[in-house]
């Protein structure tokens, strides 16, 4: 289940309507609204990551990365 985002879209954005020449202003807005479309889908992709359990398999081989990086930094 997603999280809501709680940042505000930005505003002024124009929706680019095929045959009208195209400014380098709607442009860019129009990269701005899809950036944050991307961004808040990626930020609630990952706060959904963060509430689901670490399986158990994965446990052991953080366990045994942070030994060895451990380790490492010892010698």
């Amino acid at each position: 289940m997603a999280h809501p985002i709680e940042e505000k879209q930005p505003r002024g954005l124009f929706a680019a309507v095929p045959g009208l020449p195209r400014s380098d202003g709607l442009l860019r807005n129009a990269r701005i609204a899809a950036q944050f479309q991307i961004i808040a889908g990626l930020r609630a992709m990952y706060a959904d990551l963060l509430a689901e359990p670490v399986p158990a398999h994965l446990l052991k081989l953080i366990r045994e990365v942070e030994i060895r990086e451990a380790s490492r930094h010892d010698a």
